[in-house]
């Protein structure tokens, strides 16, 4: 086995590699080469697989895969080297020798049988752009702990992504033209979202097909593949009913200006501990006491509806930094407070407390 690629490209393998098998768990933080009609460079996570094809490298077909630790690989390459640099890779049945002009390589014994399982096969579901997935996935998940999932459903003739957490509730919905009429539900653990949200902001692609296959979901965007564990047990949504965001009175607040507030509010207390935001004669205010110690911040001196409502500073702020607006949008409906982006593509929902 004999190829070479440019030190530019291999760059930018690792980098995607890299983010989307993460930092947390070291066993995974490893990429394999093998040929499969075409040669093929794959990493895990655990739970999502992602495997990028190389069609433009004309290579012998061989047996086997080599398997390469990230942190190995990336003390070769040169990121202020040169575009027209190329780095080699040959192999044998059992070893593997990496040279770039300066370094050499060799890792022994580090070829195996076969090459790495995941589903390959998945039926596309929709179609929508790289830029746009990202946004939504990284707006859900903004707000997540390790163990709190992200849900992507659909819902008439939307997508729905969403997740709950700290009191808090995300949604973002994606309008489309679907070919069928089956629903769907995939349910994405925290650290998958995260790592797919990163390793694609490292992708150039435009498009990007969702899927399903017998047992996994699965996301192909140019000539990478993507497939990720899930529970897809259908289930009845939490948030059917989305007339709820049509043609409601809202109230404009600046954004700079509430983010600003949850900030003062989070230098007094650690992630995970709760205020109050109130709405009534005197205005919309974040209130907080700790012991002996009174805190209050106004975001706003107007006139609103009256409400009481608990919060996480920290997490709020989080959600609303990835509403890419100057302006919120806020209205009451029932027991829930709603913060929005204009076209309300994108919404927060806080429980209000009840007399």
């Amino acid at each position: 086995m004999e190829f070479s690629i440019k030190n530019v490209d291999l760059i930018r393998i690792i980098e995607i590699c890299e983010n989307f098998s993460g930092t947390i768990e070291p066993g995974y933080r490893f990429i394999s080469l093998y040929y499969n009609k075409g040669l093929k460079i794959f990493s895990s996570e655990g739970c999502a697989k992602i495997e990028i094809n190389f069609p433009m490298i004309n290579i012998t077909p061989f047996n086997g895969t080599y398997i390469i630790s990230i942190d190995y690989i990336k003390s070769l390459v040169d990121k202020k080297g040169s575009d027209d640099e190329y780095i080699s890779f040959q192999g044998n049945k059992r070893d593997l020798r990496i040279k770039t002009s300066e370094d050499q390589l060799i890792l022994k014994n580090c070829c195996l049988e076969g090459f790495p399982e995941m589903e390959r096969k998945f039926e596309k579901l929709f179609k929508i752009s790289r830029r746009d997935f990202i946004d939504k996935l990284n707006f859900v998940s903004s707000i997540n702990y390790d163990e709190v999932p992200a849900d992507i459903e659909r819902i008439g003739d939307k997508v729905l992504f969403s997740s709950n957490s700290g009191n808090i509730s995300l949604l973002s919905f994606y309008e489309y033209s679907f070919e069928k009429d089956d629903n769907f539900n995939f349910v994405l653990p925290y650290t998958t979202s995260r790592h797919l949200v990163k390793s694609m902001e490292k992708i150039k692609t435009e498009e990007l097909f969702f899927g399903e296959g017998i047992s996994e979901g699965g996301i192909k965007t140019g000539k990478i593949l993507i497939s990720f564990c899930t529970d897809k047990n259908l289930h009845e949504s939490d948030f059917k009913d989305l007339e709820i965001f049509n043609d409601r009175q809202s109230r404009v607040i600046k954004k700079k200006v509430f983010s600003d507030c949850l900030k003062k509010v989070g230098n007094f207390i650690r992630r995970g501990y709760k205020a109050i935001l109130i709405s009534d004669k005197d205005g919309l205010r974040v209130y907080l006491k700790l012991g002996e110690t009174e805190f209050q911040t106004f975001i706003s001196r107007d006139r609103f509806e009256d409400f009481v409502t608990i919060i996480q500073p920290h997490l709020l702020r989080s959600a609303i930094s990835r509403l890419k607006t100057q302006n919120l949008y806020i209205f009451k409906k029932g027991d829930f407070l709603y913060i929005s982006n204009k076209n309300r593509e994108k919404v927060i929902i806080i429980p209000i407390m009840k007399d």
